[in-house]
């Protein structure tokens, strides 16, 4: 199995390659898993998933772009690419403990739109299917309440760029001279994004919606570095890295680069376009700001409202009691052309925008602006509208797009709500936990909270009666094979019994034989050997003749079976051998394979097979695969030692609980060597050969 890093918290996972959906024993998070084919791809992944749980999304993005040049059906490094694009990081909630999305980079696009969403979802399976669209509605909620609570904030002008600490958690050298460019543009009279001011107001609330509005609607960035390192630091760098994406799709928006005490080309690749600005030189500031005012719309003076005249305000009400006629008649060309003469009188007439937006939606009536299908939040108009009322009227322009947002959330929310119980009513553990995960993406809408627990529990319990059964399943076949194991043993006894009378009986048979056989050939052998040494002596052979003399008085003390076997060249091997394997055989007492025990299996045996590279581990009475993690074999059981085959032999049962045997000799070579066989109806079949896998350091041979 490979190991591969929680996407949430980066603790280690065993995966494989069946696998796309895991959880993290260290967080408990469900997550979806990529296929690992190699250990270079799985280097990558883990490479990957770093950056983007450190906020380094562009690195991290690079990465994922390189797995599906390799592979381009890979769901998860799509699905990744998702996470990189909205600046997903998962954060552990206090309540529940577990890791939920939070979004660090909101765009206007959802994420259903999302091409690499879709590729996702078109490679993934079913199991990850479920979790990659259950994570892509928690981040759709997340940003569309980003977006709600931006659209409230006035628009910004200027946004400042920059780091606020050190690494030691002191203030940066960067965010003083910020800070004395934001009081010189607030003196300018303009409304200007500097987050150590404009966020200190925001603590213990999530800074992204106003970041995300900032971004959206200031015309000039100023980015300051006095370090490099303090320019590409993961959040600096996730605030102008989304700036040049929106002057990318045509926002008409200017990033300025300013540094100081550093080379100039230490600055990001990306703004080598740019036109940097030493912030070192004498008269700085005043160019700087100069500039600014250049590249902004309209000067500052003319942002302050100036009132209309009596006479202009009744011409301007009739006007635009006249437009909004027009639109109740679906008369667009006629309501634009009235508008039109309301604005060239009041440029900053917020109900005149309210009617140029609504004749681009096609919105006859203002009832009917709050059943729009989309946010209306950055729209032109919608904008302006907002930017320009006061009072109640500005509270009424919020309120158009809140009861979008909130209609098309309620929606969102009920869709889910409803999707989760026919999970939920389905049934089944894989059902339920879908239902679940679900439930808890809506946490507190309706009942969602108590069915995702009650879902919970229905999984746990549907797991303790699958564990109980599994044990009740386990113990009956563990039963079933000490009842199969007894039987053997008991049949063995009986063969056993059977075998030492007929050896008896044998053995007395061979000692009334040889007596006999002895009685009669005695004679005649003393005859032969009187014989040979005559002629020994008629050759002068005297030392063998001596030799024969001496034989015959030996001869005559030895005992019947010898004396046979030596006098008369009888081979009574077969005739004795069941008596010698009863009392043993001092041939064979030093075989070390004699006195084995389970004990001595217990290591690493490679297969003799040449296909079969597989290496078994001996350990807790059991075989195993050392790879696959498939039990082979199961209650070893050595036998007795065959003292004619010098070799133990002993029985066992496989995985399903074939009846097996085995016998351990060592080989020419001394290797210790199990040879397993399986009983089928032609008789023993051979299944595997094994050999103990000695160390260098192994005290075997």
């Amino acid at each position: 199995m490979a190991i591969f890093k929680c996407k949430m918290c980066g603790g280690d996972l065993e995966v494989n390659e069946t696998m796309s959906v895991g959880t993290c024993q260290y967080c408990g998070s469900v997550m979806t898993l990529p296929k690992l084919d190699n250990d270079r791809k799985a280097n990558m992944y883990d490479r990957a998933n770093h950056f983007r749980r450190n906020d380094e999304f562009d690195k991290a993005m690079n990465i994922y772009e390189t797995i599906l040049n390799e592979d381009p059906t890979d769901a998860e490094a799509y699905w990744s690419l998702v996470l990189c694009k909205y600046g997903i990081e998962y954060v552990e909630d206090p309540d529940t403990h577990k890791r939920i999305p939070t979004c660090n980079r909101t765009r206007l696009e959802s994420v259903f739109a999302d091409e690499d969403y879709k590729a996702a979802i078109k490679n993934a399976d079913v199991n990850a299917r479920v979790v990659y669209e259950a994570e892509a509605e928690a981040i759709d909620g997340i940003q569309k309440e980003i977006i709600r609570i931006s659209s409230q904030e006035e628009p910004y002008d200027v946004f400042i760029c920059y780091k606020e600490t050190d690494s030691s958690g002191k203030r940066t050298q960067d965010s003083v001279l910020a800070q004395e460019l934001y009081f010189e543009l607030e003196k300018m009279g303009y409304k200007v994004f500097f987050s150590r001011i404009t966020l200190e107001d925001k603590l213990g609330t999530s800074y992204e919606p106003y970041i995300f509005a900032a971004l959206n609607s200031a015309k000039v960035m100023v980015v300051i570095g006095t370090k490099a390192e303090y320019v590409n630091s993961p959040w600096v760098k996730n605030e102008w890295s989304r700036y040049l994406t929106l002057i990318k799709q045509g926002d008409r928006k200017i990033l300025i680069p300013a540094y100081r005490d550093m080379d100039p080309y230490d600055l990001p690749e990306e703004f080598s376009h740019l036109q940097a600005q030493d912030m070192s030189r004498l008269g700085f500031m005043q160019d700087l700001i100069r500039g600014i005012q250049k590249m902004l719309e309209e000067p500052a003076a003319e942002r302050v409202k100036t009132e209309p005249a009596a006479g202009d305000l009744v011409n301007i009400e009739s006007l635009l009691d006249r437009a909004f006629i027009c639109l109740e008649d679906l008369d667009w060309n006629k309501a634009d052309e009235v508008l039109e003469r309301v604005l060239d009188q009041d440029p900053r007439c917020a109900r005149a925008y309210i009617g140029k937006m609504m004749i681009e939606l096609q919105i006859g009536t203002e009832d009917k602006i709050g059943k729009y299908e989309n946010p209306i939040s950055e729209n032109g108009n919608y904008q302006k509208a907002l930017r320009f009322a006061d009072g109640t009227y500005r509270d009424i322009v919020s309120a158009y797009n809140q009861a979008i947002v909130d209609r098309i959330e309620n929606e969102r929310l009920d869709g889910i709500y409803k999707k989760a119980k026919e999970t939920m009513e389905k049934g089944g553990q894989f059902n339920l936990r879908n239902a679940q995960v679900k439930f808890e993406s809506i946490k507190g809408y309706l009942d969602s909270t108590e069915l995702a627990v009650q879902c919970s529990e229905w999984v746990e319990e549907a797991e303790r009666e699958e564990q109980e059964k599994w044990e009740q399943n386990k113990e009956i076949k563990k039963k079933e094979a000490e009842q199969r194991r007894i039987e053997n043993e008991r049949k063995a006894a009986e063969e056993k019994k059977v075998k030492r009378v007929f050896t008896l009986l044998v053995m007395i048979g061979c000692a009334i034989v040889i007596a006999a056989l002895t009685y009669l050939c005695k004679p005649a052998a003393d005859e032969i050997n009187d014989k040979i040494a005559e002629l020994n002596l008629q050759k002068l052979n005297l030392e063998n003749a001596e030799t024969i003399v001496e034989l015959n008085e030996e001869i005559a003390k030895m005992n019947f079976i010898s004396y046979l076997f030596v006098k008369n060249r009888i081979d009574l091997e077969n005739l004795y051998q069941p008596a010698i394997d009863i009392i043993g055989n001092e041939e064979t007492k030093d075989d070390p394979t004699r006195n084995l025990t389970e004990e001595d299996f217990k290591g690493e045996w490679k297969s003799l097979n040449e296909s079969d590279e597989n290496i078994y581990i001996y350990e807790d009475d059991k075989w195993k695969q050392a790879y696959e993690y498939i039990y082979r074999y199961n209650s070893l059981k050595l036998g007795e030692y065959d003292y004619k085959e010098k070799v133990m032999t002993g029985t066992c049962l496989t995985e399903n609980n074939q009846d097996c045997t085995f016998t351990i000799r060592y080989e020419e070579d001394s290797r210790l060597v199990i040879r397993f066989y399986k009983i089928g109806r032609g008789g023993l079949h051979k299944m595997t050969d094994i050999y103990w896998k000695f160390n260098e350091d192994s005290d075997h041979i």
